[in-house]
C-alpha cells in the first residue's frame, strides 16, 4: 500500500511541475540617485503627482524649475542623455513630514517596470506640508517603461 501511496503522491507532483516558457525573468536595474527629498511649500507651487521618463535634455530642462528650491541637492543635473534615462517620481502634497518615495526598477524581456511605494512616517511626524520626490538614472534602454 505505501508504494501506491508513494507512486500517488510523486505522480502528483510531475503533474504540478511544468516547464512554462511564457514565465518571464525580472532582473534588477541598478539606478543612481540623483536627488530625494521632499519639496515644500504644499500646493502654492502648483506640482501635482507624476511620474516622468526623461530621455533628453529638453525634457529635463523643463522639470527642473520644479527643483529650483533643492537642486543644489542633486548628485548631478549634467546628464548624458545618450548613455542614461532619468525617472522622476513626484509624490502628492502631503499634510504631514516623514512621507518619501521610493523607486525600484526591474526589466523582463517586455518591459522595465519602475515601482514607485510611498514610505509613511512612523510614528510622530512634523506638521509641514510636503511633497515627496524620488529622481534616478538608469543605463539607456530600448524597452518601453511602465510605471506601477
Amino acid at each position: 500500500m505505501k508504494k501506491y501511496l508513494m507512486l500517488f503522491v510523486f505522480s502528483l507532483f510531475l503533474m504540478n511541475c511544468n516547464s512554462d516558457d511564457s514565465e518571464t525573468i525580472s532582473t534588477t536595474i541598478e539606478t543612481t540617485l540623483i536627488g530625494k527629498g521632499n519639496l515644500h511649500g504644499g500646493s502654492s507651487q502648483g506640482v501635482t503627482q507624476q511620474n516622468h521618463l526623461i530621455n533628453d535634455e529638453a525634457d529635463w530642462n523643463a522639470i527642473l524649475p520644479i527643483f529650483d528650491t533643492v537642486s543644489h541637492s542633486f548628485t548631478e543635473t549634467n546628464i548624458d542623455f545618450s548613455m542614461f534615462t532619468v525617472i522622476v517620481a513626484i509624490d502628492q502634497v502631503r499634510p504631514n513630514g516623514g512621507h518619501e518615495l521610493d523607486i525600484a526598477i526591474n526589466s523582463n524581456s517586455e518591459n522595465v517596470i519602475v515601482t514607485v511605494t510611498d514610505i509613511s512616517p512612523q510614528g510622530q511626524a512634523t506638521t509641514v506640508i510636503t511633497q515627496p520626490y524620488h529622481i534616478v538614472k538608469i543605463p539607456k534602454n530600448t524597452l518601453p517603461v511602465i510605471f506601477q
